[in-house]
């Protein structure tokens, strides 16, 4: 068929007509082509300032709405241990087993009452 040729018309002639030749692609007008190789203008959105702040008018900053120095609700009080697990579990214990409190209602905001 194409008697060992890697050609592009011995390769065409063997596919029997199902491919064509490839054409080129231009850009531009058939009249005036596109230069290879010319540079674009960077674009006006990579340039200048992206982000611009708006500073706040007089009377609406952090210093109106917020004091300078924080005001704990609790400040000067002695801490008071809420749940006093020794009084509430008077027998520890025995054995090889652990002789520490129970403390399951340490970590949650929940409350035994019983």
């Amino acid at each position: 068929m194409n008697n060992n040729k890697l050609d592009e018309p011995a390769l065409l002639a063997g596919c029997r007509g199902v491919f064509a030749k490839t054409s080129y692609i231009t850009i531009g007008n058939k009249d005036k082509p596109e230069e290879y190789g010319k540079k674009v203008p960077v674009r006006t959105v990579y340039g200048g300032k992206h982000f611009t702040a708006i500073p706040g008018k007089e009377g609406h900053t952090t210093d109106v709405y917020f004091e300078k120095k924080h005001n704990w609700i609790s400040d000067g009080d002695k801490y008071v241990d809420r749940w006093r697990y020794k009084e509430q579990q008077p027998d520890k214990k025995k054995g090889f087993l652990t002789s520490d409190f129970s403390k399951r209602d340490e970590f949650s905001n929940t409350t035994r009452t019983e």
